[in-house]
């Protein structure tokens, strides 16, 4: 079992059940726990290879669930990221599960 005293071991207990993660951008997207953790081992893979522990990269990306699993694979990396993302027009969407939907 995970260390439940850490944010790391409640996210790798949480990624075991079959939570959803809902995504609140361009529409919404949702994506189970246990996915996104999974995703997110492979981009700390990634950023531990092509930076290492410690290093720091910037991010230009979109909000976006890719965007998501790439802030949480750095963190999952300990590497430090600087995120710029574009404007912020999700804010005025409707939440997942809200009357009306997903956006057309």
């Amino acid at each position: 079992m995970s260390d439940l005293s850490t944010v790391a071991g409640l996210l790798e207990n949480a990624a075991t059940g079959s939570g959803l993660v809902s995504v609140l951008a361009g529409g919404c997207e949702e994506v189970r726990v246990a996915e996104l953790w999974r995703r997110s081992e492979r981009a700390a893979a990634w950023f531990l290879e092509t930076v290492g522990r410690d290093g720091a990269v910037g991010l230009l990306m979109e909000t976006s669930l890719d965007c998501l699993v790439s802030l949480l694979g750095a963190w999952r990396a300990g590497v430090t990221t600087a995120s710029c993302t574009g404007e912020a027009s999700w804010l005025s969407r409707p939440s997942c599960g809200s009357e009306g939907g997903r956006d057309a």
